[in-house]
């Protein structure tokens, strides 16, 4: 887990909660959500790590998402891929909002502590290195979403040389 990153870097990447709260706290800003692509599609197109973390057939359907977390000017904070398996209304609500980003629907409905992180690392931000945190939702022990999660380095150093 990027052990010679910054500690906050580190803290990010740790933590099993509202990834939305903690980069609030370091920006010092309230994040606005925007979704810059949403599509229900087979599980089938899926890789098959992500089939197998959530329990999904290939025939299973599933909404996957592109969007960022921006501060009030539009930078993005994070960028984020989101694949949803949900059976409750309450569930669709949360990972369909177009305006309320997940991790404050999920503290609406007392999920905010429900994560497994999955996986962290370094991979791409405009051609520059960037950590990254991929993580499980669960209602219960239901796994229903599948989020990795991408950072603005910039603001949340990985400690990582930048790429040629």
């Amino acid at each position: 887990m990027l052990g010679n990153s910054p500690p906050v870097t580190r803290m990010i990447l740790a933590s099993d909660g509202s990834t939305t709260v903690l980069l609030e706290a370091l920006v010092g800003e309230e994040l606005k959500l925007e979704v810059r692509d949403q599509e229900t599609r087979p599980a089938r197109t899926l890789e098959p790590r992500i089939r197998l973390l959530l329990d999904l057939t290939p025939e299973f359907s599933v909404l996957v998402r592109r969007s960022a977390l921006c501060t009030p000017d539009g930078r993005d904070v994070s960028r984020n891929l989101v694949v949803a398996r949900y059976r409750t209304h309450k569930l669709h609500a949360v990972f369909t909002s177009r305006t309320e980003p997940i991790g404050q629907g999920l503290m609406r409905l007392g999920l905010s502590r429900a994560r497994r992180v999955v996986g962290t690392g370094v991979t791409d931000w405009d051609a520059t290195v960037c950590a990254y945190k991929a993580y499980v939702v669960l209602d219960g022990h239901d796994p229903v979403a599948y989020i990795h999660e991408r950072f603005n380095p910039s603001i949340v150093p990985c400690g990582q040389e930048v790429r040629a």
